[in-house]
């Protein structure tokens, strides 16, 4: 069986590629494993988006001590995966990147969210269901962009979404975040897709 790759619907940074699969499509390998199925269609996405910025044969994809993909030498990326979709995102040129997707949220997960993940402020600002799930996927990316780089938990309440617009957010980072990658704003991207929201963030080389 031949996987079948679709672009991601937001748009990518410059020197990035990306590549998204329906779990489906991968489930007949792992019957049993609707979690394996994830894992299996998140690897698969990362070699198609190897493949596109000229990586042909990036191997099989390890583990970080705190479980993240490793990533090839030369390479960074992000994966992600929900509602039976994943996706993949690498780059030769960015220092960070990160990306997710994240379901419409409603009801009560809808007030966890938002209780746990959003400011007082950011509160105010955003009291839309749309603009709280985009605010939760931002931060995501966020998360796993500078993760890597900077070697700690990092929590919610380092990262202040005061923009979003136009297929764009805009975040302000907190003093201590801000100091260990050297950049006190940040702009990502997003798009919506369905009741679906893909989130992607890169930090420049």
């Amino acid at each position: 069986m031949t996987p079948a790759f679709a672009d991601l619907p937001v748009g990518l940074p410059a020197g990035c590629a990306g590549a998204r699969i329906d779990v489906a499509s991968v489930s007949p390998m792992v019957p049993d494993s609707a979690r394996r199925a994830e894992f299996i269609a998140g690897r698969l996405a990362a070699a198609e988006s190897m493949r596109r910025v000229g990586v042909v044969d990036g191997g099989v994809l390890g583990r970080t001590s705190d479980g993240a993909p490793a990533w090839p030498d030369g390479i960074i990326g992000s994966i992600s995966h929900h509602s039976g979709v994943a996706c993949a995102v690498v780059s030769a040129d960015a220092r960070g990147l990160g990306v997710d997707i994240a379901p419409l949220l409603s009801d009560a997960r809808l007030v966890a969210v938002t209780r746990r993940c959003l400011s007082e402020a950011e509160r105010s600002r955003w009291p839309e269901p749309r603009e709280v799930t985009v605010v939760f996927a931002a931060k995501e990316s966020i998360y796993k962009a500078a993760r890597p780089l900077v070697g700690r938990y990092i929590g919610f309440d380092e990262a202040d979404i005061i923009e979003q617009s136009g297929g764009s957010w805009t975040a302000r980072l907190e003093e201590r975040l801000a100091s260990e990658i050297g950049l006190g704003w940040v702009t990502g991207s997003f798009a919506w897709e369905s009741d679906l929201v893909y989130s992607i963030l890169a930090l420049e080389g």
